[in-house]
């Protein structure tokens, strides 16, 4: 009984006499509570006043869901035992089961009813559990874990005895998330950068198809909003709307300024941006550009020189996905006293796939050139010369890749990027590559706003593009940009004919303009280990053409940060919490994805407010090659006689061969569409991957469409469908 009136008396401050030491009252602790007993009191009186405050606290959690605090619950116990200690001297000294506190009292204060019920009570410091909320959710731990034995466990062994269920650490959750996402507006609002909205979307485990947006602004990436579409096709009439309302949220709840929609090259991209210009008629539609330098790296692969190479490298792979094959590997590096490694699979939804996956084969050649024997490579020697040369021709398109994903890539890094690219392939001998780099450039990136950028970067572009083309653009988006979000009076007509003008004093260095390229510009550029042109523009930042320049300045050059959502997101919603809720879901990834604010100090953000500016990424060197390519003619379309030759050569080829079949049998109808593509496919030794021989075959399809009888379908559609047949992703 004396252990448990000294738990008890723990929750009351006891008032002593000074001489005699005895108690002479009791003040209960409970916060708020100052009721007083007399030093008579017994236990039992005692205890039913603190069950009172237990029960009205439990009912309170109830109603409130309120939680639980491990800190303050280890310092219940903590007090209680030390408390009880003080109360044990209060007894009559002959008291001989007096005895000091001990690590058993500790562990037997935090279990018993009292201390477990006073802990739930109202001084609960819900911070400590909205911590381990914030932990589970950042380490993508299942909330079942609070409620296993092994960690109520744990929890005992350290002094604490209960935790909240699943419940309320999903309401903990929900909240740690709507206050990050006040502390991301307020990070946006004090970076003064306009905002680039970038989309993606991939499928879940439940296989719901899910569009994550993420938010690209001032050199970060923030995590937005997940769109789930569990029933319905996932088109632009779908998409436009929903992506819509968040751009509406963001421009008149928020006040921000969203100046550019960034998307792969999807067909259905394109369609929600023209959608989306109906209430955003500014918004400028950007392709990913690393996905286009993809694009340009698989043309160029399914390409000579390169073509041959890469089908052996493919048999190599082949070879060595035998289990005694790849232990024969293992032996021979393990005899040679070599890092024990294995070949590497490229793969086509990984950029950079191939060169790592060539790079590591010519890394293992010593072990390589012992273990195996193809027919389709018979020359070990010449075949590993053309995996190195594979190597570097790959390498430049792996450098361009990793920049442009940056975070603080801009469309000025796209240009830099694809001037160092279009040099590297026209110095190559892929006479194809160079076409392809030229298609992609003209197809599947927003030239017009690429070479504004460059432009207002005070650089003076490369030849072969259309500079009054740019300089159009830049007074269109800028109308609509400054008249939508009410940076400029009048007309779209007159603020248009304003930026004109600016536009004119610009290149011509006079007006406004003077003093910043007679001094301030060349003295930036002196003292600035990376200029960055974002810095002048803040010099003249009363000017509108300087608002349409930093707006353009800060469009985002790719959706990079979007696939790394869907990492988070893969973590978080996997297939042992598959019955998570889509709204849980989008909790959990907010706060995996954007905590990384908590730690920011406000020295940071206040550094943000003063210079708004991100030093843009450092332009490629290409001083080695400016004596073989000609600068002025970079972006002029590439002659091709050597491609032009060889599909002519095949047309006639394909129309002698259709001549001598007919002249050899001239009783037999005329073949159909179908026998035809077979039988040129038997006689070309067409293979699907092969760009080349996709060239020749519809080539060939034409001949034959514009040389024959009329046929029943149009034979080069055909061809095409059985192209992209056999070749998916087309």
């Amino acid at each position: 009984m004396a252990s448990q009136r000294r738990i008890i008396l723990s929750h009351f401050a006891a008032e002593k006499h000074d001489l005699t030491s005895a108690v002479i009252s009791f003040t209960c602790k409970w916060p708020g509570c100052s009721k007083k007993y007399s030093g008579g009191t017994s236990s039992t009186a005692l205890g039913k006043h603190w069950e009172k405050h237990q029960s009205s606290a439990a009912a309170a959690m109830e109603d409130d869901e309120s939680e639980c605090d491990l800190v303050t619950l280890r310092s219940v116990a903590t007090s209680s035992s030390s408390s009880a200690a003080g109360a044990s001297q209060a007894e009559p000294a002959n008291n001989k089961r007096a005895r000091p506190s001990t690590s058993e009292d500790l562990v037997s204060a935090a279990r018993s009813p009292l201390s477990v019920s006073g802990f739930f009570g109202k001084q609960t410091n819900d911070g400590s559990m909205a911590k381990l909320a914030a932990a589970f959710a950042a380490h993508s731990l299942s909330h079942r874990l609070v409620e296993t034995a092994e960690f109520r466990e744990f929890l005992a062994s350290v002094g604490i005895s209960q935790l909240p269920s699943r419940a309320t650490m999903r309401s903990n959750i929900l909240k740690q998330s709507q206050a990050l996402r006040q502390k991301v507006v307020a990070t946006l609002s004090a970076a003064l950068t306009p905002l680039s909205l970038a989309a993606d979307g991939w499928t879940n485990v439940r296989h719901d198809k899910v569009t994550n947006i993420v938010l690209l602004t001032g050199g970060k990436a923030l995590y937005w909003a997940s769109l789930v579409n569990a029933d319905s096709k996932n088109s632009a009439d779908w998409l436009a709307p929903r992506i819509a309302a968040h751009m509406r949220q963001l421009i008149r709840e928020h006040s921000l300024r969203v100046v550019a929609f960034v998307a792969d090259n999807e067909a259905v991209n394109g369609a929600v941006h023209r959608a989306l210009l109906v209430d955003f008629p500014f918004l400028v539609h950007v392709p990913c550009a690393a996905h286009t330098i993809q694009l340009i790296v698989r043309d160029a692969l399914a390409a000579d020189p390169y073509q041959k190479c890469v089908r052996q490298f493919a048999e190599l792979i082949r070879f060595f996905e035998v289990k005694q094959n790849r232990h024969t590997l293992i032996a021979v590096q393990r005899s040679k006293g070599l890092k024990q490694l294995c070949l590497l699979r490229p793969n086509d939804t990984r950029w950079s796939s191939m060169l790592r996956a060539v790079d590591r084969a010519v890394l293992l050649r010593p072990a390589l050139e012992c273990c195996f024997e193809l027919v389709a490579i018979p020359d070990k020697a010449a075949f590993f010369a053309d995996l190195a040369a594979l190597a570097e021709f790959l390498r430049p398109f792996q450098v361009a890749t990793d920049c442009i994903q940056r975070d603080d890539a801009t469309l000025y890094d796209v240009y830099l990027q694809f001037v160092s690219l279009l040099q590297h392939v026209k110095r190559s001998p892929c006479v194809d590559a160079a076409a392809s780099a030229y298609e992609r450039w003209r197809g599947c990136i927003n030239v017009d706003a690429t070479v504004a950028c460059c432009l207002l970067s005070f650089e003076e572009p490369a030849g072969g593009l259309d500079i009054a083309a740019s300089q159009q653009f830049i007074c269109d988006f800028g109308a609509k940009y400054l008249s939508h979000y009410g940076m400029a009076t009048g007309t779209l007509e007159e603020i248009g004919d304003r930026l004109t003008l600016q536009l004119a004093e610009f290149f011509g260095h006079t007006g406004r303009f003077t003093l910043l390229f007679a001094a301030q510009l060349p003295s930036l550029r002196r003292s600035a280990a990376q200029f960055s042109p974002r810095i002048a523009w803040n010099l003249v930042s009363t000017c509108e053409l300087a608002k349409v320049a930093v707006a353009l300045l800060s469009i985002a050059a790719s959706e990079a940060a979007v696939e790394r959502t869907f990492s988070a997101q893969d973590a978080v919603h996997r297939k042992l919490r598959n019955r998570m809720t889509n709204e849980l879901v989008a909790a959990e990834v907010f706060y995996k994805f954007n905590r990384r604010l908590l730690h920011e100090s406000a020295e940071s953000l206040a550094d943000s407010r003063r210079e708004p500016c991100v030093e843009l990424t450092e332009a490629v060197d290409t001083s080695d090659c400016d004596t073989d390519v000609d600068l002025s003619t970079l972006f002029a379309p590439p002659a091709k006689p050597a491609a032009a030759a060889r599909l002519a050569a095949a047309a006639a080829a394909a129309a002698a061969d259709d001549d001598d079949v007919h002249a050899a049998e001239p009783a037999v109808p005329l073949r159909s569409n179908e026998e035809w593509l077979q039988q040129y496919v038997e006689k070309r030794g067409y293979h699907p991957w092969n760009r080349e021989d996709e060239q020749l075959l519809t080539a060939a399809a034409l001949q034959r469409t514009a040389s024959t009888a009329p046929l029943p379908a149009d034979l080069a559609a055909k061809a095409r469908g059985l192209i992209r047949a056999g070749r998916p992703g087309q």
